[in-house]
């Protein structure tokens, strides 16, 4: 009964005293293992950056971020580009206590020529201006991940741009130039003199 005692006094003392807060999360080493994920995969010919880690937007926490227990930040941005679209790999952070060592992943898609088009002048008309801002409908994927767990959620986000880019086509037409080919030209020689 004693023992029982002590343990529920040290649980009150525990709860006064709040829970314990986790740590914010590693930048760096959600870094480097977002490097190694990338090394797998080609870098682009005629890119900006000489290696992966050239292209990937980092974000460490400060501070001012450490006491506040709510709201989501940014730790990495990775800007990829397709021939068709422009995609945006974020990983975020949870900064209330209980989500913390629960991050989030997720892949945005940019605005299509014409849609953009569309949308631009729909705002415009109604507000004067136009916001070329993230929206829901441009997220393809979105999921939560911890620690370690990273290149499990970059395949899914892989999987997600992939299925964003195939397109159908009709069976037995190709679209592509065709190649010419040139018939041989057969060669004439002259007959020797000498018979």
């Amino acid at each position: 009964m004693d023992t029982l005692y002590k343990v529920a006094r040290e649980a009150k003392k525990k709860a006064k005293e709040g829970p314990e807060i986790k740590p914010l999360m590693d930048v760096e080493a959600a870094r480097v293992e977002l490097v190694q994920w990338l090394a797998e995969i080609k870098l682009p010919p005629v890119c900006q950056a000489t290696t992966w880690e050239g292209l990937i937007q980092a974000f460490p926490s400060k501070s001012e971020e450490k006491s506040e227990t709510a709201g989501v930040r940014l730790r990495l941005a990775l800007p990829l580009s397709t021939k068709e679209n422009k995609y945006l790999i974020a990983v975020l952070e949870c900064l209330e206590p209980d989500s913390r060592e629960n991050y989030l992943i997720s892949v945005y898609v940019n605005w299509k020529a014409p849609e953009r088009q569309m949308q631009k002048l729909v705002e415009e008309g109604y507000r004067g201006h136009f916001d070329d801002v993230l929206r829901g409908r441009h997220t393809l994927w979105a999921q939560t991940f911890r620690s370690g767990e990273l290149a499990d959620a970059l395949d899914c986000c892989a999987k997600a741009i992939l299925s964003n880019e195939l397109v159908s086509r009709p069976d037995g037409i190709l679209d592509c130039e065709k190649i010419q080919i040139l018939s041989p030209i057969a060669a004439r020689f002259p007959k020797s003199e000498e018979s």
